[in-house]
């Protein structure tokens, strides 16, 4: 996924900006009238923002050229004194003005505090014009700070919208069109291709109105959707044109942008030489990003592909470099991809230790951001939005996170024992199929050792004492052996209490006393065991996007992350470890 900032900024007008001796200033057109808010037209800038009205040929045009050129530590040095003395003389529109820039400038630097400090000083004086260009910029401001800083797709979203209202009534139609590949980049975030109706939609309003940079942008979201799909051909040629878009100075992180989709998608191709040429490009360039969005970016992207290559050690190098970068400047953006491929860059470099910190940082980051709260609240301002432009609703899918507590204690104090216990094995193995190999074994004497204690500790007390549950739970039993029930999708306690003639309640009580476990955990266990059984069998050549339906799992997700969490190793590896024993 590419750098999210890529927003908006207001084209150049022709007006001066005249400044009193006791610093304070006005605008004004060059003939002497005033400059309507209506006349300003907008279009897209890297990851400063929009940029504003220029009032001074050697003021403003100067802002403006280091918004393109990306100097924006020479535009906040600049921007400063004058926003100071606006403030002080009481100059709202001129302070408006140079809040917008140092926002801007502040916001690719990573100084987030500085931003959102800037944004709320000008917000009551925002209030007085809410339908001008300048509340335009700053809700685009206020998304794109959203999501850097808490993952809010639904204020971003909110935000987006609005300001494509405003675009929208004043007649900006390359401001349009950018927005529309701002709401095409939440999607890709998201990891939804339903975006690219929204990138496709700028793209087309780019050729019409012949705008550049509306058109380099949608390309740069449409060519990473399409290599999110695993649509890589598509991608690789979309990325070739937006490669050949940025050869102009200033355009560093569409380049580097540009070659790492090409990478990515030449590594889902098999082209891994190939790759390799386009990442070692993007890497001779990654230093000049002014984007700290764009080099985590690589960092992670290239980090992934080292890793596919063996080369742990420099790919760990990359994602602790892209990791401090996003607690430096608190960008949450790509922190869980990145806490996640620690975790797998340390265990294949035998830190066993290591990996688990950062397994343990990962799922306390997730949990921290309330994902499943934020998804509800998404979704529902998706409708809302679709209903207002009378378009067709989206089809939404919903992570469901039903770990309880005491279910997670257990699953973490496993995975510690199993990691002390591979700690000295893991010291003699160098590659990673013989890591993997001695991760199937470590399993496998696991689940002995887990089936024991099932088995033991719960039928010594409450079964042994009760004989009606004991038979209910035989009788559940021999549905799940023998009629194998847990491959229905649906399967849900009260279709077992149908078929055994009882209610739900005594078959929840008679599983949870049975199999000291959850009905949920209880039929994903038969759905565990027949997956590696199917796994190991060398004549079973079942995909897994088929296994996963054959097995009753409602996704290849829940699929994927159920027996990760079982078996310690993602299913293909097992497949391929378990059969060349």
């Amino acid at each position: 996924m590419g750098s999210f900032g890529k927003i908006l900024r207001l084209s150049v007008w022709t007006i001066v900006l005249t400044v009193v001796r006791c610093g304070c200033g006005y605008i004004h057109a060059a003939d002497g009238t005033t400059i309507s808010e209506a006349d300003r037209i907008v279009y897209v800038h890297d990851d400063a923002g929009i940029r504003l009205p220029e009032t001074d040929t050697t003021l403003f045009e100067r802002w403006d050229q280091a918004i393109r050129t990306q100097h924006f530590r020479e535009l906040i040095e600049q921007a400063r004194p004058v926003y100071t003395a606006a403030d002080s003389c009481k100059n709202e529109r001129l302070k408006a003005d140079a809040g917008i820039y140092l926002a801007q400038a502040h916001l690719p630097l990573g100084h987030y505090d500085s931003t959102k400090i800037y944004l709320q000083a000008i917000t009551p004086i925002l209030r007085q014009d809410e339908a001008g260009p300048r509340n335009l910029i700053y809700h685009n401001l206020r998304a794109v700070l959203a999501i850097q800083t808490g993952l809010d797709y639904a204020t971003a979203l909110d935000d987006f919208f609005r300001a494509r209202t405003i675009a929208h009534e004043i007649g900006h139609r390359s401001s349009e069109g950018l927005l529309l590949c701002n709401i095409a980049s939440i999607y890709l975030i998201r990891k939804d291709s339903a975006g690219l109706k929204y990138a496709r939609k700028a793209y087309n309003l780019g050729r019409q109105i012949n705008d550049t940079l509306v058109y380099a942008r949608a390309l740069q979201v449409m060519s990473q959707l399409h290599e999110m799909a695993g649509n890589y051909d598509k991608a690789l040629s979309l990325a070739r044109t937006l490669k050949q878009l940025s050869a102009n100075p200033g355009q560093q992180h569409n380049r580097i942008t540009s070659l790492i989709i090409m990478g990515n998608a030449l590594q889902g191709l098999g082209q891994q030489d190939s790759a390799a040429i386009y990442y070692t490009a993007a890497l001779q360039l990654a230093d000049t990003a002014n984007d700290t969005n764009v080099r985590i970016y690589f960092d992670l992207n290239y980090g992934n592909f080292l890793l596919s290559r063996n080369a742990a050690a420099s790919a760990r190098t990359l994602f602790e470099h892209g990791l401090s970068l996003s607690v430096r400047n608190n960008n949450l953006r790509y922190r869980e991809l990145l806490l996640l491929a620690l975790a797998e860059a340390s265990f294949r470099m035998n830190d066993t230790k290591g990996a688990l910190l950062r397994y343990r940082q990962y799922h306390s980051f997730a949990d921290s951001m309330a994902r499943l709260q934020r998804e509800h609240s998404f979704y529902r301002l998706l409708m809302r939005n679709e209903q207002l432009e009378h378009e067709r609703a989206i089809q939404t899918k919903e992570l469901r996170l039903v770990k309880a507590r005491h279910q997670i204690s257990v699953i973490v104090g496993l995975l510690v024992i199993a990691m002390l216990i591979a700690a000295g094995i893991y010291a003699r193995y160098v590659h990673r199929n013989q890591m993997y190999r001695r991760l199937v074994e470590k399993y496998q004497q696991l689940t002995d050792l887990r089936r024991q204690a099932l088995q033991t500790a719960p039928r010594e007390t409450s079964v042994t004492d009760d004989s009606k549950t004991k038979k209910l739970y035989e009788a559940i039993e021999e549905l799940m052996q023998t009629r194998r029930i847990w491959r229905q999708n649906d399967l849900s306690l009260e279709a077992i209490a149908g078929l055994l003639e009882t209610n739900k309640f005594e078959v929840s009580r008679a599983i949870n006393r049975g199999a000291n476990m959850t009905f949920y955990n209880y039929v994903n266990s038969y759905r565990i065991r027949e997956a590696v059984a199917l796994l190991s069998n060398p004549e079973n050549n079942m995909p897994i996007k088929a296994l996963y339906q054959h097995l009753g799992f409602n996704s290849l997700s829940v699929f994927y992350n159920s027996f990760t969490q079982e078996t310690g190793v993602p299913p293909s590896k097992f497949r391929k470890v378990i059969r060349n024993q």
